[in-house]
């Protein structure tokens, strides 16, 4: 692809607050092809800068790409990279920790982030996903988070990412995790704890822990 100078535009967009916004066209790479891809930057707020001062802030961002300076961006789908994360870094785990990996990867966050470009995914992104969760237990939070973190902490290893989006990520407090009771044959019983090594499965991928069961020891 040839590479062509570019203006780029600059516009007031939004009310509440209004913010300057620059459009601009980025090189990547999609399966080893160059392309365009429609990007677009916030200047800054209206009420602090003016769009004099915006575009000479644009300007800047933009230059690199203008000198030839800018290297393309790799672009690949989170799903594609989750597939080549499982196959190049989960197979060093122990046989426990690749499948809790795999689990938490394939039943909830693959569905949502699948289609996403991989650097399109920001921490708001992140945040907004996680949110989804917080009516599930803390112990759930912060395996969602453990595993994104993996995920996206190898994508900035690798030069996928400059940053990696779960870092400034806030977790829901979450719910506490109720106890079921083992009862014993002479009526005694002791509390006994849920196992939190996976995440729990709902049908509907909106639902909560499932209720806890009363077994009869020995039955």
């Amino acid at each position: 692809m040839r590479r062509r100078f570019q203006s780029g535009s600059v516009r007031r967009r939004g009310h509440r607050p209004p913010v300057w916004e620059g459009r601009y066209y980025e090189p990547v790479l999609v399966a080893g092809k160059l392309k365009k891809v429609r990007r677009a930057v916030v200047l800054g707020l209206c009420s602090e800068i003016t769009k004099g001062e915006a575009k000479r802030k644009f300007q800047a961002i933009i230059r690199p790409i203008n000198e030839g300076l800018h290297s393309p961006a790799q672009a690949m789908l989170f799903a594609d990279f989750c597939a080549r994360w499982k196959k190049e870094i989960m197979e060093n785990y122990r046989p426990s920790t690749r499948g809790f990996y795999a689990s938490t990867l394939d039943r909830w966050i693959i569905p949502y982030f699948g289609d996403w470009t991989l650097g399109d995914i920001k921490t708001p992104d992140v945040q907004h996903f996680v949110n989804r969760f917080r009516d599930y237990s803390s112990s759930v939070l912060k395996h969602l988070r453990a595993t994104l973190g993996r995920v996206f902490g190898t994508a900035v290893d690798w030069e996928y990412l400059q940053r990696n989006p779960v870092s400034g990520l806030k977790l829901p407090e979450g719910k506490a995790v109720e106890r079921a009771r083992v009862l014993s044959p002479g009526g005694d019983s002791a509390p006994r704890r849920p196992s939190c090594g996976t995440l729990p499965y709902d049908d509907d991928h909106h639902g909560g822990h499932r209720d806890p069961r009363v077994r009869v020891a020995g039955a």
